[in-house]
């Protein structure tokens, strides 16, 4: 009885609860545990400072970052970095479209498109031509005056004559011109022809006026009045403007019923 007395006083002078190593190895299971659950849920891996330990233990931190692992942190995987999406396009200039002519208005003709003339490459081994301006051919002059004597030889008397004149031009004339006679200048001519002025030098010693009828290739006569010249050697001119056909003319001057004045030459000259 004594020895159970003692056996049970002795168990109860032990103090109860957990014993000093069980406590402590205890604590070691449960900081391992927490060490593997804090790798397991913290984004970095290993090598990394845990955020529930810089907090004290705290696993209840508010940084998204501790338990979210899809965050905006750039992977260090160069496999991520691969992507699906396509490379944009490299961007070239491309030359402006060139603007269509403007269209021609209903019922007109299109305006034709002007092509651009080359300009010629001089050759270095020949000298370069120089451009020389052509003279527009200028118009030829009129003829001059020209003149037929009354007493040449190519002319045609029928029943006239041919007489003395000191203040005539040649020294002769050529009288009886009218009642029938005439006096015909043959091969008279005036370039190519056309309006001239037509001046006969004459003489009519009377104190009045003298008639006569002149006519060109055999037209229709016209009668033409010859003033005084006061005596019978002055001598005077008269102007008619006629005209003239292409080549040679036949000019006739005569009267049918009285004598016309005596004729020194006729004169061509322009207007």
């Amino acid at each position: 009885m004594s020895g159970g007395r003692h056996r049970h006083r002795f168990w109860g002078d032990r103090p109860r609860g957990l014993r000093p190593l069980t406590v402590l190895a205890l604590c070691c299971v449960v900081a391992v545990l927490a060490v593997l659950a804090t790798q397991a849920t913290h984004p970095y891996g290993t090598g990394q400072t845990s955020t529930a330990a810089a907090d004290g233990g705290n696993t209840d931190s508010t940084d998204p970052s501790a338990s979210d692992p899809s965050t905006d942190e750039p992977s260090t995987d160069p496999a991520a970095d691969n992507t699906d999406e396509p490379s944009p396009p490299a961007t070239t200039t491309e030359p402006a479209p060139v603007p269509a002519p403007p269209a021609a208005p209903a019922g007109q003709n299109p305006a034709p498109v002007p092509v651009p003339i080359p300009v010629p490459v001089p050759d270095p081994g020949q000298p370069t031509p120089t451009a020389t301006a052509t003279p527009s051919p200028s118009p030829a002059p009129p003829p001059g005056p020209v003149s037929y004597e009354a007493e040449s030889s190519t002319n045609t008397l029928a029943g006239t004559r041919i007489m003395s004149c000191a203040t005539c031009s040649g020294g002769k004339k050529v009288g009886y011109v009218g009642k029938a006679n005439t006096l015909q200048f043959n091969n008279v001519a005036w370039g190519k022809g056309g309006s001239v002025l037509l001046v006969i030098s004459y003489i009519n010693g009377d104190t009045t006026s003298r008639k006569a009828q002149i006519s060109i290739d055999g037209g229709t006569p016209v009668t033409i009045s010859f003033g005084s010249t006061n005596n019978w050697t002055n001598v005077r001119t008269l102007t008619l403007k006629v005209i003239i056909n292409p080549g040679a003319n036949r000019i006739t001057l005569g009267y049918p019923s009285a004598y016309g004045p005596d004729i020194d030459r006729i004169t061509l000259r322009s207007q």
